[in-house]
């Protein structure tokens, strides 16, 4: 068959040949580009597997600490220091306004008083149950309930509330950093439920 030359070609045919030219010669710098690019990856990939090897963590519940604590601060109008105390007080089934005061004593910059916490409805006074007439203390029922929601968060046993009426965060007319927890919330739901899932064994 003769072949036919260039300058014999209509103008239509001569950039429907050179359109055509481009076209194989940019599929063949893709595919050179590829290659090199899995070449690259492959090396690299094998260099970090001989380097560094990544031993799963058999705890991280405090992955979303952060998250957690803010959610619980914002939901019951705690303070840092108050949550602190609370957590402290947590597993203690019975103490003293002297066992408070030297459990808190590191808190001086910020102390928060006994007096205040009851007021508060934190920690509840238990009276006349000791025979020398001193008075004892401990966690309120609805702070034990919260402080377990929180552990069971922690843990992922128990998703973040993602609605306005039980989450703070989620309402309408938040600031910028209160909508940046908001989506590591919902994450940490998504993160937690995966997680989970991957964890069943049949």
């Amino acid at each position: 068959m003769h072949r036919r030359d260039l300058k014999d070609f209509t103008a239509e045919e001569r950039k429907y040949y050179l359109d055509e030219q481009l076209r194989i010669y940019k599929e063949s710098l893709n595919r050179k580009f590829e290659k090199t690019q899995k070449k690259r990856i492959k090396k690299t990939t094998m260099t970090i597997r001989k380097n560094y090897i990544h031993v799963e963590p058999k705890y991280d519940f405090l992955k979303f600490w952060r998250v957690v604590r803010k959610f619980m601060m914002a939901e019951n109008q705690l303070t840092e220091s108050e949550l602190d105390i609370l957590l402290r007080i947590y597993s203690e089934p019975f103490f003293t306004r002297t066992q408070y005061n030297r459990w808190t004593m590191h808190y001086s910059w910020t102390r928060v008083k006994l007096s205040t916490m009851v007021e508060k409805g934190y920690i509840s006074e238990l009276k006349n149950i000791n025979k020398n007439g001193t008075t004892t203390y401990q966690i309120s029922y609805t702070m034990t309930r919260k402080i377990l929601s929180m552990y069971k968060k922690l843990n992922g046993l128990e998703p973040m509330a993602v609605t306005a009426s039980s989450n703070p965060f989620f309402i309408k007319s938040i600031n910028v950093t209160n909508r940046k927890y908001k989506k590591e919330m919902i994450y940490m739901n998504e993160y937690y439920k995966l997680k989970n899932k991957s964890d069943v064994t049949f």
